[in-house]
């Protein structure tokens, strides 16, 4: 039997291991993250960097958005069943970890009391409503677009938990005026 008919099937195998425990490449949607982000950009998402807890604040990341998930499926009788879940995934800046308080008042944000500094944030757009002060349980992350008066984020869903942290974005690969430029 010639070789290849087996590299196709290890590369496809190989593929899918990589994407689903290493980096994925994920297309941003909408304009939450500008100026950090924008529409249409493609970046690169280590999912190890969440897997490992190597996660920080500050970082830009990969989400669940909570409560958003479809499940679609098939069935061949009582026997057999695949059922898949599919998730909306949001792109955010992590603000707070577990233990921490998040206080927004005045258009500022303050995590344990002290301003927070965020390079990217779109500071132009302003965002009325006040948050907190809210001390987050042992599991719970808060999350916030840079694009704060465009974002739909932890002051709207509410903390997120670990297990919906998908990664964190490392590079930028398109447009190629930015390629494997750092996303902070």
């Amino acid at each position: 039997m010639p070789g290849w008919i087996w590299a196709l099937p290890a590369a496809v195998i190989a593929a899918l291991l990589i994407r689903t425990w290493i980096f994925e490449l994920i297309r941003v949607e909408g304009a939450s993250m500008q100026n950090t982000l924008r529409d249409g950009n493609v970046v690169l998402v280590s999912k190890l960097a969440a897997r490992r807890g190597t996660i920080r604040r500050g970082d830009v990341i990969i989400c669940r958005y909570p409560h958003r998930s479809r499940r679609a499926g098939f069935s061949l009788g009582s026997a057999f069943e695949i059922s898949l879940t599919r998730h909306t995934l949001f792109v955010k800046r992590l603000i707070a970890l577990p233990g921490d308080t998040v206080e927004i008042r005045d258009c500022r944000v303050y995590v344990n009391g002290e301003e927070t500094n965020a390079d990217g944030i779109d500071h132009r757009s302003t965002f009325s409503a006040d948050y907190g002060p809210r001390r987050l349980g042992a599991d719970q992350y808060f999350v916030l677009g840079d694009n704060r008066g465009g974002s739909r984020d932890s002051r709207a869903v509410g903390p997120i938990g670990r297990r919906m942290i998908m990664g964190r974005v490392t590079r930028m690969l398109y447009p190629f005026s930015r390629f494997l430029r750092r996303v902070r």
